[in-house]
């Protein structure tokens, strides 16, 4: 579902972290928004689904490795469904994702704008979202999932007496 005209939005995407739990794959050599995945990079396959969904300005908030990204994707980006300019908001001093945000916004053109992680890969489909969010005037929208925990887990009741066992269930 592609957004309608009135809709487009911008995106903030957080590229600024040091990678540290990934440093094994990039040898601190690349900012891990840059491991390729299937023949892209990660903020390649990012920025074809923000596309897809009418972004056309995305805001780059980085610092680790900050020349080697923007080397990369320039002031344009072409995706599969169409042209994203690409605007650089540069941390001189790590500020967080809060701060990176915060500095980022100056670049913003959009009312409607979408902040995502920049190591991510998904298929959600934000022109839902979008669309539930316009509808219900909220100030913010965030986007959640359920995940299926890595364990097992045991109801008690409230003396330690088991209930029941459950085996990896979805977590609410």
């Amino acid at each position: 579902m592609l957004l309608s005209a009135n809709k487009i939005m911008d995106a903030i995407i957080l590229c600024g972290g040091l990678g540290t739990r990934i440093r094994t794959v990039t040898q601190d050599s690349y900012p891990k928004t840059m491991i390729l995945v299937a023949g892209k990079t990660i903020l390649e396959w990012e920025m074809s689904w923000l596309c897809k969904y009418g972004v056309k300005h995305a805001i780059l908030a980085v610092r680790h490795l900050a020349d080697y990204i923007e080397e990369q994707f320039g002031s344009t980006y072409n995706t599969d469904y169409g042209t994203i300019e690409v605007s650089y908001s540069k941390e001189q001093e790590k500020l967080g994702s809060g701060g990176a945000v915060r500095q980022a916004n100056e670049f913003v053109g959009s009312k409607n704008t979408i902040i995502v992680n920049g190591d991510i890969m998904t298929n959600f489909d934000l022109g839902k979202m979008n669309d539930n969010h316009l509808k219900t005037g909220t100030m913010g929208t965030i986007a959640t999932s359920k995940m299926r925990s890595p364990y097992g887990i045991v109801d008690t009741e409230e003396d330690d007496t088991i209930l029941k066992f459950r085996e990896k269930p979805v977590l609410d």
